[in-house]
């Protein structure tokens, strides 16, 4: 999943991303279910960026967009398998943390864990956007466009418009 949001950060179209071609090294690629799961949390980091971002944003000391791109996605796959697939914190922890010491460095390792047990343990009390400005403020929470959230505020009111986000936000189904 890493590997892939790093293509994605290159240019390559989420949606697009093949289980079984080319977006992975196929190599390496375990098999088709651990291929179609890096799709899925690639998908899912993708969807959620905006939040997941605001979120190390308010959990990092410091400005998250100085981090190596690679220690900045891999937060965000932590982030996102703790808050959003909610994996048990013992397990989204310790992956996040052997992903960081592969991918990027030993070192980075320690900053991640740090992050996600703060994470885990704010679970209840997470900062949310409060900007004074209901459409910015749902745009951060459901990662999406601002003029996007301010049209269908307009149209549909808060309730249905964070109705739709949410099924928006839902991993697709497959038929």
């Amino acid at each position: 999943a890493q590997r892939l949001l790093a293509r994605i950060r290159d240019g390559a179209y989420a949606d697009r991303l093949d289980p079984n071609g080319s977006a992975l090294d196929n190599d390496d690629a375990a098999d088709a279910r651990a291929s179609g799961q890096a799709v899925g949390y690639a998908a899912g980091v993708t969807r959620h960026r905006r939040w997941l971002d605001f979120l190390l944003a308010h959990l990092y000391h410091g400005n998250p967009a100085t981090l190596e791109p690679d220690l900045r996605d891999v937060l965000r796959l932590g982030l996102f398998d703790l808050l959003v697939e909610e994996t048990p914190p013992h397990a989204a922890v310790n992956e996040a943390v052997a992903l960081a010491r592969a991918a990027v460095n030993p070192g980075a390792s320690k900053l991640v864990n740090a992050i996600l047990r703060t994470a885990d343990r704010r679970r209840g009390a997470l900062p949310q956007p409060d900007t004074g400005k209901a459409a910015r403020d749902l745009a951060v929470r459901h990662s999406h466009p601002t003029w996007l959230v301010r049209r269908r505020l307009d149209r549909f009111g808060t309730s249905d418009t964070e109705a739709l986000h949410l099924d928006e936000n839902a991993p697709p189904t497959i038929s």
